[in-house]
């Protein structure tokens, strides 16, 4: 028998309230999820099947996630992130930023988090992070950005690629997340 796509418009909760997965198994963007700048992202059969998400240059992914704040705040103070990315490294011509804390405020140009550099390398703000662990170009690996107890830190495939310890983590601060949602692979420049 066929698995139907659910038919909600709200996020999904998977394993308790502070989880949001999104499902792309059924061929179209799932609920709280779309795209905006110069193109449309587009659903394309993957390596092994399912599917996977195809994101244009200048095209970001709009993430209404429906988080409720933590951490003695406004918004979403500790938090992580995952995501299986491929990308040609050779095309790179700057560095990508791979989310936006701010919920399409334009006003606010700092808001460019954690960077995936032209050497692979996972790290917050623009510079290039010397490290062991980076990205391999064009194979699909695991990126987990994590964020609570004043540290931002970046994992490869479970490898700790970056961490920083003096970084504004405040409450509320630059690294905390609006509710409303994220934007992944936007830049503020």
């Amino acid at each position: 028998e066929e698995e139907q796509a659910p038919e909600s418009d709200t996020p999904p909760v998977n394993e308790g309230e502070g989880i949001r997965t999104y499902d792309f198994r059924y061929s179209r963007l799932p609920p709280g999820i779309s795209s905006a700048g110069e193109s449309s992202v587009a659903l394309r059969e993957g390596e092994s099947g399912g599917s996977v998400l195809a994101i244009p240059p200048r095209t970001n992914i709009l993430c209404k996630h429906g988080l409720a704040a933590n951490g003695d705040g406004h918004r979403i103070n500790a938090y992580t992130i995952i995501m299986d990315i491929k990308v040609d490294l050779s095309t790179l011509q700057d560095n990508i930023s791979l989310f936006r804390t701010t919920w399409m405020d334009e006003a606010t140009r700092e808001s460019d988090e954690c960077y995936l550099s032209k050497a692979g390398n996972v790290g917050a703000f623009e510079f290039d992070h010397s490290t062991e662990v980076h990205l391999k170009s064009n194979k699909w690996q695991r990126i987990a950005i994590t964020v609570g107890d004043g540290k931002l830190s970046t994992y490869i495939d479970g490898e700790l690629c970056y961490r920083n310890t003096s970084m504004p983590t405040d409450t509320d601060g630059r690294f905390s997340l609006d509710t409303q949602g994220l934007q992944l692979f936007a830049s503020a420049k």
